[in-house]
């Protein structure tokens, strides 16, 4: 059964290109959708119904794959670094100005930024391309968030023993053109 190759993905979505890997092709993947068998996550992007319940990691995941050029940034990053107790209702991802998606993604907000600003201080974290912490507060001013959320991040990050380096969020804030704004934050946490 052709199900059974599906589930040798693995996966928690996958790609129509991975499910031709495994032998299924286009008719069958539309077939088991209209069956109910699996769930048409995105164009070319399916699930299996038993993972429809995601955690925060999958769900970020999932929507990486729709846009492979996407970072996750503002507060799904502090949800992901665990600095935040509010869950957004959308999933929070940057993108390069130039490259933004035509189609219009459920439950995800895109942020613009410029092509040489776009991959400055991003990290891996258990797989995921997401912004520092130093990155993410810059971001908190730079898209108008209240400087009391930066302020937050910055002190829960040092609660946490996570080293949040204010050199570096002074270098950021001049390409990000947030200098005013960091320089209120600093003042703020010393």
């Amino acid at each position: 059964m052709k199900l059974k190759a599906i589930q040798r993905i693995r996966a928690t979505v996958f790609t129509t290109d991975q499910a031709h890997k495994v032998g299924v092709s286009n008719v069958v993947l539309h077939y088991y959708a209209s069956r109910g068998r699996l769930i048409r996550v995105s164009h070319g992007v399916y699930r299996l119904p038993e993972t429809a319940s995601l955690d925060l990691e999958s769900m970020i995941k999932d929507k990486l794959i729709m846009v492979p050029q996407a970072i996750v940034c503002m507060k799904t990053a502090l949800q992901l670094f665990d600095l935040i107790d509010e869950s957004p209702a959308k999933i929070h991802l940057m993108v390069p100005s130039e490259n933004v998606p035509k189609r219009a993604l459920m439950n995800v907000k895109l942020f613009r930024t410029k092509r040489n600003l776009y991959k400055r201080s991003i990290i891996k974290l258990r797989g995921i391309p997401v912004t520092t912490v130093e990155r993410t507060i810059i971001d908190l001013l730079r898209f108008e968030q209240p400087i009391s959320l930066a302020i937050d991040v910055f002190k829960r990050a040092q609660n946490k023993k996570m080293i949040v380096s204010l050199s570096q969020i002074k270098r950021l804030a001049t390409p990000f053109r947030v200098r005013d704004r960091v320089h209120a934050l600093i003042e703020a946490v010393i």
